[in-house]
């Protein structure tokens, strides 16, 4: 990891609330899931994978946002239309993840 990612992270951090939201989840959830709810290692390895999976996508779609907003000054529907992809790509990556999570809570008990 260099300083730029370690910089990037940090922005991520204080500019958007989305993504502290996500890691506050995955603080608390991560926890749970290796320490407390008794899974095999693979489920706990595809929980973990889970909340990567929505924080590089949150990342992108920030990313995306940030170009977009950079870049062009006037409106456009396509632009708008990208962002809307960008947040829709992390919508489906939550819902991806809430699944998961409740695959393995049924599995749990």
């Amino acid at each position: 990891m260099n300083f730029f990612s370690v910089s990037t992270f940090k922005n991520l951090w204080r500019e958007e609330p989305t993504f502290k939201h996500e890691l506050y989840a995955t603080v608390v959830l991560l926890p749970l899931a290796w320490l407390w709810l008794g899974l095999p290692l693979e489920w706990r390895i595809g929980l973990t994978a889970a909340w990567a999976f929505v924080m590089v996508v949150e990342a992108l779609n920030r990313s995306l946002c940030a170009v977009i907003d950079a870049i062009f000054i006037d409106y456009h529907p396509l632009l708008q239309r990208a962002k809307h992809l960008g947040t829709l790509a992390v919508a489906i990556a939550l819902l991806f993840n809430v699944l998961i999570w409740i695959a393995a809570l049924f599995r749990h008990t």
